[in-house]
C-alpha cells in the first residue's frame, strides 16, 4: 500500500472450497534474507577486487601493475566514469599519475605530474580523511585541473589517500559523470581499498628495495600466497558451510510454518527466529575474527585483553599476560601487525600444542 518494493517468493495451491477447486496463493517478504545475499555479494566482490591487487603485488611488484590491476576492477565495484592513481613525491613536491582506468579515454595521461601546491585544497582535505566535490556545476572558481575534467564531462569526483606510516604517498581519484554518485557507502568502499592498495603499494616499495635478496623474497611470496589462500578458503567455508545453510534452513522454517497452524506454526516460527539470531551472530563473529574494531576504537592493550578472554571462552586456552608501555597509544601499522601475531601464535596453539594455558609477554 504504501508503495515501497519488497522481494517475495510466492506460490499457488488447489484448494476444496465449498465443494468447488479452487486456487490459492501463499506470498512470503524475503526481503531481509535478499539483503543479507547482496551483503555477501558486495563483500565477494570486494575480497575478489582485493585478490587480484595481492596478485599484481606478488607476481608483478610494480607499482604502475598494482595501480592498474586496482582501477581495472574498481570502476564496476564501485560505479565510476573516471579512475585514476597518482603517487606523492614529496622531495620534487608533485604528483606523477601512476595509472588510468584503461577504458578511459582522458587528457591526463600516465606519467603526467601536477605541482602539490595545485592540490592544497585537496591534500588539507586528504589529511582529514577524505575530499568529496559533489557537483563541480556548483564550484565557481574551479582550479585548472578541476576545469579540465569538467570538460571531459566530470560533475562529482572523489579523492581518497593513500597512506603509509601516517604519510600521504598517493591518491585514488574516481570521478562520475552524474553529481552526488558517490553515497556514504562507496566513500567507505573506496577508502577500504585506498587502505588495502596502499598496503600494498608499500609492500611493492619494500621488495624494490630488497630485490638483491631473492631467495627471500620468493619465500616470502610463497608463504604470502598460502596465508591468503587459507583466509579466503576459511572464508569460502563459513560462507557455504554455516551461513548459506543457516540461510537454507530459515526459509524452509518459514515456509514450513506458512502451511502449519496453531503450535506448529508457533514452534516453526521461533525456530525460524533461533535461526536469524543464529545468522546475525554468525555474521557478527566473522567481521571479529577478519578485524576487531574495537583494534581502531580503543587500541592494542583493551583489544589483546578481549582477544585473550575470547580464547579462554572458545579456544579453552587460559592466557597469562604480561606487558609493558602497551598503556600509551602506538602506531596503527604496529598495533595490526602485533595483534596478527598474537592471534595467529594462540590459534597455532590451540590447533597443535593440546595444552590449555599459554602465556604472551
Amino acid at each position: 500500500k504504501s508503495g515501497e518494493s519488497k522481494w517475495v517468493t510466492t506460490s499457488w495451491r488447489p484448494i476444496e472450497l465449498c465443494g468447488e477447486r479452487v486456487w490459492m496463493n501463499t506470498t512470503f517478504d524475503i526481503s531481509p534474507r535478499v539483503e543479507i545475499e547482496e551483503k555477501l555479494r558486495a563483500y565477494a566482490k570486494r575480497l575478489e577486487l582485493f585478490g587480484e591487487i595481492d596478485r599484481a603485488g606478488i607476481l608483478a611488484r610494480s607499482k604502475h601493475d598494482i595501480a592498474l590491476a586496482t582501477l581495472n576492477s574498481i570502476s564496476e565495484l564501485i560505479g565510476c566514469d573516471r579512475a585514476s592513481i597518482t603517487e606523492v613525491d614529496a622531495a620534487n613536491h608533485s604528483h606523477a599519475v601512476l595509472a588510468v582506468a584503461p577504458q578511459v579515454q582522458t587528457t591526463i595521461a600516465v606519467g603526467r605530474t601536477f605541482r602539490l601546491e595545485h592540490w592544497k585544497a585537496v591534500m588539507d582535505n586528504l589529511k582529514r580523511g577524505i575530499h568529496y566535490v559533489a557537483d563541480l556545476d556548483h564550484v565557481h572558481a574551479r582550479t585548472p585541473l578541476q576545469e579540465e575534467i569538467y570538460r571531459e564531462g566530470v560533475r562529482s569526483y572523489l579523492s581518497v589517500p593513500l597512506s603509509s606510516q601516517g604519510k600521504i604517498v598517493g591518491v585514488l581519484n574516481l570521478g562520475s559523470f552524474r553529481p552526488d554518485a558517490f553515497s556514504e557507502n562507496t566513500q567507505e568502499t573506496a577508502r577500504e581499498v585506498a587502505r588495502h592498495v596502499a598496503i600494498v603499494l608499500r609492500n611493492a616499495q619494500l621488495f624494490a628495495e630488497l630485490e638483491s635478496s631473492h631467495q627471500r623474497l620468493e619465500e616470502l611470496s610463497r608463504q604470502l600466497v598460502l596465508v591468503q589462500e587459507a583466509e579466503r578458503r576459511f572464508l569460502a567455508r563459513e560462507l557455504h558451510d554455516e551461513i548459506a545453510q543457516t540461510l537454507t534452513a530459515l526459509s524452509i522454517s518459514l515456509q514450513l510454518a506458512a502451511r502449519t497452524s496453531g503450535v506448529s506454526r508457533a514452534q516453526r516460527l521461533a525456530e525460524a527466529q533461533r535461526l536469524g539470531e543464529e545468522l546475525s551472530q554468525r555474521i557478527r563473529q566473522l567481521s571479529l575474527d577478519l578485524r576487531p574494531p574495537m583494534l581502531d576504537d580503543l587500541g592494542l592493550l583493551p583489544t589483546l585483553l578481549w582477544y585473550f578472554d575470547r580464547c579462554n571462552q572458545q579456544l579453552r586456552v587460559q592466557v597469562e599476560f604480561e606487558h609493558q608501555g602497551l598503556e600509551q597509544p602506538l602506531d596503527a601499522e604496529i598495533e595490526i601487525v602485533v595483534y596478527r601475531i598474537v592471534q595467529e601464535a594462540l590459534t597455532n596453539i590451540a590447533r597443535h600444542a593440546g595444552v590449555r594455558a599459554a602465556s604472551v609477554r
